[in-house]
């Protein structure tokens, strides 16, 4: 999705909300959803540097959330914690195969 941040303002020229959400949404129900069991996908976020500044990145992320949420009616994006992906998962009594 790249680095740059994400502007929610349609005024703007530079506006690109809209292009980063269903960059999101294509790559979590193409790319990632096959490969997991259950509806709940983990998928993180950054890599090693990402967060140089912090503020910045967590902020542009809020505004990706907030208007993934406002737009797409099959998905919900949040913030999680591994235990609380794994509560998740264990909730839906997943039956996960022996090899």
């Amino acid at each position: 999705m790249g680095d740059d941040p994400v502007i929610t303002d349609s005024g703007l020229t530079t506006f690109n909300a809209n292009e980063k959400m269903l960059e999101m949404y294509n790559y979590a129900k193409n790319k990632m959803a096959p490969h997991y069991r259950g509806n709940h996908i983990l998928i993180p976020m950054g890599c090693d540097f990402a967060y140089a500044n912090a503020r910045i990145n967590f902020l542009s992320m809020d505004r990706l959330i907030s208007y993934f949420n406002s737009h797409i009616s099959d998905a919900t994006v949040l913030y999680s914690t591994p235990s609380e992906y794994l509560d998740a998962l264990i909730q839906q009594d997943i039956v996960w195969p022996v090899k």
